[in-house]
């Protein structure tokens, strides 16, 4: 695993549009790819497994950014709580009521051999917010779809959701019905029935 931590962001806006001015076509995408390695290349010269350097495209190319991360390929697993306690409920509870999940993992960087030791973080509160403060949260929430128009509901009603419950029902019998008592089939049978991968 590799975890990589946004360090700085630098507008290139300007270099790029002077490297493209002039040229479309094949010559606009070959300048392009050229003058974006290049940026990258020498945002990453000094030390290439220390930084990552992506360009990245922004408002349909009226900008163009450089972001600059800190690479860290020595990453070691802290603490996994067991399956039992990190999927209790499963997908709807984990998604309705979290607070009943331990659906996380710590993980710690190492440099050579030893935790990293880093300025930027966020540092982690034992006593927790208090009543009143303003409190931000970091992470993927699923989405509301409000804005799905009405015969798309209409579809996923009529024939997306009951081709995806066929669906499963045929994959639960298999599974139930091919488990037996072997535990390698035992595992991928628990592993389908979660959505989990197991190697």
């Amino acid at each position: 695993m590799e975890l990589n931590q946004l360090d700085s962001i630098t507008d290139v806006t300007e270099r790029m549009q002077t490297a493209l001015r002039g040229k479309d076509g094949a010559a606009y995408t070959t300048a392009r790819q050229a003058e974006e390695s290049a940026i990258e290349k020498d945002c990453a010269k000094d030390d290439p497994t220390k930084w990552r350097c992506d360009v990245i495209s922004l408002y349909h190319g009226g900008r163009t950014a450089l972001y600059r991360y800190r690479r860290y390929q020595d990453v070691r697993m802290v603490m996994a709580p067991d399956q039992n306690a990190a999927f209790f409920g499963g997908d709807p509870d984990n998604f309705n009521f979290p607070r009943y999940d331990l659906d996380m993992a710590f993980l710690r960087v190492y440099e050579n051999g030893k935790p990293a030791k880093v300025d930027a973080f966020l540092p982690f509160d034992a006593a927790g917010p208090k009543e009143g403060e303003l409190v931000f949260t970091s992470g993927n929430p699923g989405s509301t779809e409000r804005e799905v128009p009405l015969a798309d509901l209409e579809f996923s009603r009529n024939v997306t959701v009951p081709f995806i419950v066929d669906n499963y029902s045929a994959l639960d019998g298999a599974l139930c019905s091919t488990a037996g008592k072997v535990p390698r089939i035992i595992r991928k049978r628990r592993s389908g029935f979660s959505g989990l991968k197991t190697v």
